[in-house]
Order: C-alpha cells, then structure tokens, then sequence
C-alpha cells in the first residue's frame, strides 16, 4: 500500500510537472519572433498631413483553449484545444480586438495629422508590407494590427483559474514606398492583471467572462501602442 502511495504521489509530481511545462510554453509562444519598435515621430507623421489612412482586416486567428484534460495528450490535445477554441468563439461571437485595436489608433492619427479616413475594402491573409501596401494601395497608409496569437490557460496549480493571453503586432506602412514608418508589438497576460477567472466564467452566459478579458486586453493594447509607437 505504502509503495502504491508513492508511485501515485510520483506519477502526481510528473503530471504536475509536465502541466507547468505545457503552460510555459503556451505563454512563449504567445511571445511570437521579435518586433522591432518604431516609433512615428512629429516630422515624419506631419509629412503625411491632409492624405488619407485606412486599416488592414485579418481572418479571425486560431484561438487556443488550454484546459487540463486537453494538455495530457500532447501533440493531439493541441490539436483539440484550437478546435474547442475556435467552436468558443465562433459560437459565442467572440470578436478579434485587432479590428477595434486598429480602428481606435487610426481614428487617433486622423485628428492629430489631419487624415481622411478610409473604410476598409477587403479582408486580407497578407503578412508582408510590400502586400499589404498593393492591396491597401486606395489610402496613402494602411495600419495594420494583428492578433499573432491569443487563447486562455488554465494555471498549472489551479486547474480550474484561467489566464487570458494576447498578442498583437502593429505596422503603419506608406502604400507609395511599402515601407514601414511605424511599428511595435503587445503582450497581455491577465494573470498579471489579477484577473484569473474558472472555465464556468470564461464560457458562460455567451462567453461573458472571455470577452470582459479581452476588452481589458484590448483597452491596454491601444493605451500601450498610444504611448510607445504614436
């Protein structure tokens, strides 16, 4: 009985383990690749006074749902925590805050540099300057806010409180030149915020408590990219 205990007490320290490794990961990659800041400064943003300025529209990303009993299958739970993720979002319309992320800043640049704002067109898989700049070639720029990625996690000592994770990268591009005159990157992990809701919270009552999350992410993104890059 006794070595029964301790085989269990080792197979728990394993599973625990393992749990804590899966969640860092999960947190790094959210991190993405690097992203150099640029910050738009008076000259080179009064330079483009009076032209005109729209936003860059993304497919709605892959969210990750990371919940323990999903974690315990490795490469197959991954799998499943994008498709339960996905069926979160898409049933319970949970949006991208890229798009009102982009919408606040672009609606800032037109009163400071007196920008015609243009509507988006099209939605776009484009990643590359030199692409977007062709397909948002109507405005003289196109910011473009990403969602890289985004999920919640379940914390690995408390399976049942959840982190809400977010990461954006931003580029404001001359369509005329393709290059990139601004730029930045954000990460938002509520954890840090004191916000870590159980899974009921998160998902009930149409996703209440995962889209008060990502408003909080949204809200410190544009605050962030207002006081480093514009």
């Amino acid at each position: 009985m006794r070595y029964l205990r301790q085989e269990q007490l080792r197979d728990d320290m394993k599973m625990n383990i393992k749990n804590l490794l899966i969640s860092a990961m999960l947190v790094l990659s959210l991190s993405g690749c690097a992203t150099k800041t640029v910050q738009l400064t008076s000259s080179v943003g009064g330079a483009y006074r009076g032209k005109s300025i729209t936003y860059a529209v993304h497919e709605t990303p892959d969210f990750s749902a990371m919940t323990a009993d999903k974690a315990m299958f490795g490469g197959i739970g991954g799998v499943a925590m994008v498709s339960k993720g996905n069926k979160i979002i898409r049933e319970n319309d949970v949006a991208d805050p890229a798009i009102a992320i982009a919408s606040s800043l672009i609606r800032d640049l037109a009163v400071r540099y007196n920008l015609v704002v243009m509507p988006p067109r099209q939605k776009t898989d484009s990643k590359k300057p030199a692409e977007l700049a062709k397909e948002y070639g109507y405005a003289d720029l196109v910011l473009d806010v990403q969602t890289f990625n985004w999920g919640f996690s379940y914390l690995p000592m408390d399976w049942d409180s959840y982190r809400i994770l977010y990461f954006s990268r931003l580029k404001l591009i001359d369509t005329n030149t393709a290059k990139v005159i601004a730029s930045g990157a954000f990460k938002y992990d509520s954890k840090d915020r004191g916000f870590t809701p159980s899974y009921g919270q998160l998902t009930n009552n149409k996703a209440e408590g995962l889209k008060m999350g990502l408003k909080k992410a949204e809200t410190a993104c544009i605050q962030d990219y207002r006081d480093r890059i514009f």
